[in-house]
């Protein structure tokens, strides 16, 4: 219960920094990006501030929410999606290297080449910190 209590905290944060975003694009300190940061961190912070005061009240959906949040069948298959979508990324991260290079726009090419490198890096030091670990 202190890490639900922890959550409400941090959501609690997370609206006033968005709606003091808000108002600071509404007084014209900050531009338009800015607002709609504001607005879409006070609207998930709202939305989870309910969705954790619902847990806090009703045992039936905290007890439904553990056995989701907690199954092996739910854990494995948000693994396995995980996995697939870091996969799909890198395959079209790789074919977008070459389109953009077909395209003559060496620029993105570069980047999207970098990015592959970047994540597969990552990728292999934390396959070697678990391999460790494990």
């Amino acid at each position: 219960m202190e890490q639900v209590n922890k959550r409400m905290v941090w959501y609690i944060v997370t609206a006033i920094v968005g709606a003091a975003l808000l108002l600071l694009t509404g007084l014209s300190k900050l531009d338009s990006f800015w607002s709609g940061m504001g607005a879409a961190l006070v609207a998930v912070s709202v939305v989870r501030i309910l969705q954790i005061a619902r847990y806090k009240r009703n045992e039936d959906y905290a007890s439904e929410l553990h056995v989701k949040n907690h199954d092996e069948r739910n854990l494995w298959l948000s693994l396995k999606a995980r996995s697939n979508a870091f996969y799909y990324s890198i395959i079209l991260e790789a074919i977008g290297v070459i389109v953009f290079r077909i395209v003559q726009q060496p620029d993105l090419s570069v980047l999207l080449g970098y990015l592959v490198c970047i994540q597969l890096v990552i990728y292999w030091v934390d396959w070697l910190v678990l391999k460790k670990k494990y």
